[in-house]
């Protein structure tokens, strides 16, 4: 999502030194953690890994690395375009609503909102709702979109 905290990104002779370079010119991120052949990236709180939430979902673009030899461009052609990284989603949000549901009387709740995720494919996430009392996916409820 647009505002995870976290980005795992994979490659060689990575460590907490490497630089990073991204087509959306996103600069608010910290390399949290690193071995040689990845590393974690913190994004600074407030910021997010795309902000054209209409363009969603969408490539993130790494364009170039520096572990410390200088940049290197990224991608498989001459013209170095970059490489996908991730794959950005909009993060959810659901339109405030006064009805109210009581857990043992009501067999569907209808959320409104923007963001929700459709794919149910294992390698795409899917939406899910944090409840209170807690309640867990797919076992006590099941998303559509």
């Amino acid at each position: 999502y647009q505002s995870n905290a976290f980005l795992q990104v994979g490659g060689s002779g990575l460590s907490v030194d490497t630089k990073f370079r991204f087509s959306s010119g996103l600069t608010a991120f910290q390399v949290s953690k690193a071995d040689e052949f990845s590393a974690l990236l913190k994004l600074e709180p407030g910021a997010k890994w795309r902000q054209q939430g209409d363009l969603l979902p969408g490539p993130l673009t790494l364009l170039s690395v520096d572990t410390g030899a200088g940049w290197v461009p990224l991608g498989g052609t001459a013209g170095k375009r970059g490489k996908v990284v991730a794959t950005v989603y909009e993060d959810p949000r659901v339109t405030p609503s006064t009805i109210q549901h009581r857990n043992t009387h009501s067999h569907h709740i209808t959320l409104t909102g923007q963001g929700f995720v459709k794919s149910p494919h294992v390698d795409h996430p899917q939406t899910t709702l944090k409840m209170d009392p807690p309640l867990q996916c797919p076992e006590d409820y099941t998303v559509t979109v």
